[in-house]
């Protein structure tokens, strides 16, 4: 029993004396699940919340029942009804494709006179012949949020006053000008940024942190300084190796995703998937993931130089995967006009941009920027990896 507490104690000394052990078993693991949950909450409630948004209706022949519907302050809910000519029907529906509107309805003249006639005149008889329905036609795009978001209000509306008074009180048509293209980016927006980066980021720790951390580790790399090489030859060598190698793997990661994920989503899940993307837009994509796979690279390879064992470097990397999970929820808030500068930010940049590339808005100054931003970033932290190997505490695990 005496032998026994020895190797627990001795077991608790080593993880306990080891303060970066001690941070990456006990200290990280906590960090990442609360900023982690942090985030989806946050992502959840913002997406769900419409109180911050302007909801824009367009209307033909303005109804204050339908409008009292809409502006319900119990919805809590920012609509702004626009009043518009019968001119404009056309220009209207195409807002709608667009989502450049969320609900656009075409009222028929008498339909408040109707519906107060109807409930105020309760001799009225409703199954009478000559009486006609009040009409309103609703068009929306399933593929918008907020816009399916009212028309399930105005829908649940309408049957439940069917059921409170007729089937046949109020003719309402319904028009989805939604497309499957337009389902498919949305969905699609959402999966690849998430699984892309992921991925990418899987496969270059399974590469690199073995070639520097792994190194060190097993004695190899001491006996590489000393040999007549430059240590910054040694670091150039190493990233360009591990990413011409992972830019393998994205390129294997990018022909598997776009061709399974869709089958997936068919056949998986039932959905009608429908893609229209150019060879220019699949082109953008890829120089997006080779310039993203050049930063996890040099990011890791930093992260490697730190670490004194290859677990180490491991559990360093997975906060990197954690970081870029995070930032591909950047895709529930992305819109059409994303402000420039986010396009800085590294793993941010990458999500937004896929967003915009999926989602048939190419904006080629936000891509530019973020391939700049990518690569500027990656450069940088080479010279940083380059700085530490210079220093034996760092490439010899010194003291």
């Amino acid at each position: 029993m005496k032998n026994i507490f020895t190797i627990i104690k001795k077991e608790f000394a080593r993880v306990f004396k080891d303060k970066q052990l001690v941070f990456s078993v006990l200290i990280l693991p906590a960090f990442i699940m609360i900023l982690v949950y942090s985030v989806i909450g946050l992502v959840m409630q913002s997406y769900n919340d419409t109180s911050n948004k302007t909801l824009t209706v367009e209307v033909i022949n303005e109804s204050e029942f339908v409008s009292g519907i809409l502006t319900n302050p119990e919805l809590d809910l920012n609509v702004r009804i626009i009043s518009i000519n019968e001119t404009e029907e056309e220009a209207a529906k195409k807002r709608i494709e667009n989502q450049d509107t969320h609900l656009f309805l075409i009222i028929d003249k008498d339909f408040d006179e109707k519906l107060s006639y109807l409930f105020n005149d309760e001799t009225h008889d409703i199954t009478d012949p000559e009486f006609v329905a009040p009409t309103i036609q609703i068009y929306y795009n399933r593929a918008n949020q907020q816009s399916a978001t009212l028309f399930s209000i105005l829908k649940g509306s309408f049957d439940a006053l069917a059921l409170e008074v007729n089937p046949t009180v109020i003719k309402d048509i319904y028009s989805d000008l939604g497309t499957d293209r337009d389902q498919s980016a949305v969905i699609l927006s959402i999966l690849v940024p998430m699984l892309l980066m992921s991925t990418l980021i899987q496969s270059v720790m399974s590469l690199t942190p073995d070639s520097i951390a792994g190194e060190k580790e097993r004695g190899t790399m001491a006996s590489l300084l000393v040999a007549p090489i430059k240590r910054s030859d040694i670091v150039i060598g190493k990233v360009v190796s591990q990413t011409g190698i992972s830019l393998l793997s994205a390129a294997s990661n990018f022909i598997g995703m776009m061709i399974g994920l869709p089958i997936y989503l068919n056949q998986g899940m039932g959905l009608t998937i429908s893609l229209e993307y150019s060879f220019w837009n699949y082109l953008a994509i890829l120089a997006i993931a080779f310039a993203t796979v050049l930063f996890i690279v040099a990011i890791i390879s930093l992260l490697s130089t730190i670490a004194k064992t290859t677990k180490q470097a491991i559990s360093f990397s997975s906060v990197v995967l954690i970081i870029s999970v995070v930032a591909s929820f950047a895709t529930f808030f992305a819109g059409k006009d994303n402000p420039f500068y986010l396009f800085f930010v590294p793993f941010l940049n990458v999500s937004l941009t896929l967003n915009e590339i999926l989602n048939y808005h190419f904006n080629a100054l936000n891509f530019s920027i973020t391939i700049v931003t990518m690569v500027a970033f990656s450069v940088g932290l080479v010279f940083v990896i380059n700085a530490l190997f210079k220093k034996e505490k760092y490439i010899l695990n010194s003291n």
